[in-house]
């Protein structure tokens, strides 16, 4: 989380003569209901009840319900769109990426992302979320039996069942992780999670945790999950 915390720091020294939330990016109502936190003053409803900042997602869904809609008489679709061209504004969101932008920027995960475009899966990963992506590198599919990732390709059917086998719903930290002991995935199968020794989910370890996307989250492991 050292680059999400880096990124938060550039917003508060970004931000520091604005007369507003940091987080929304709406004007402070009132100074004495400002919340000090690690980007400087934000407004109450951009911390949850451990003061702790709230994801994209929760910003996003408020701002559309409470400010466009509400306030400013937008229909749901409008108030979607104004809300994204309002967040890429704010310094705390402009420069996010999606889970798809993030694994494409890494120059890790080619393997990964052929078989997204492959499987018709790239929107579900660059949509609105929130998701919970568990991304094998290069080096886990090369993992493979040889023609696995081939076979996989003129497969559809089953490339989409493995690919989904490896998001849940919703964004899952990896303190969430730790507690459970299976996840629920989006392909319908569930993931087993053991902490006996680091964290595993089936036969795959997890080698880095928590890296923030605009619609989710991503942990990435050393070998592709294959579902029962």
């Amino acid at each position: 989380m050292a680059k999400t915390t880096e990124k938060k720091s550039q917003a508060r020294d970004e931000w520091k003569d604005v007369v507003g939330c940091l987080s929304c990016g709406l004007p402070l109502e009132k100074e004495s209901r400002k919340v000090s936190t690690e980007i400087g003053d934000v407004c109450p409803h951009c911390v949850d009840r451990r003061g702790h900042l709230k994801t994209y997602d929760e910003v996003f869904d408020r701002l559309v319900d409470d400010y466009f809609v509400k306030e400013k008489r937008m229909s749901r679709d409008e108030a979607e769109k104004a809300a994204r061209a309002h967040l890429k504004k704010v310094p705390a969101w402009k420069e996010g990426k999606t889970i798809v932008e993030l694994a494409s920027s890494a120059g890790t995960f080619n393997t990964l992302l052929t078989a997204a475009k492959a499987a018709g899966l790239v929107d579900t990963l660059n949509g609105k979320g929130p998701l919970t992506m568990f991304a094998p590198t290069d080096e886990a599919f090369a993992k493979l039996p040889k023609g696995t990732v081939e076979g996989l390709l003129k497969d559809k059917n089953r490339l989409k069942s493995v690919l989904t086998y490896h998001v849940s719903a919703g964004r899952l930290y990896a303190e969430d992780v730790v507690k459970r002991k299976s996840i629920k995935t989006v392909q319908g199968g569930s993931i087993s999670v053991d902490t006996s020794k680091g964290v595993m989910l089936d036969n795959a370890n997890v080698i880095k945790t928590d890296l923030e996307a605009t619609d989710g989250v991503v942990h990435i492991i050393d070998n592709v999950l294959i579902p029962k």
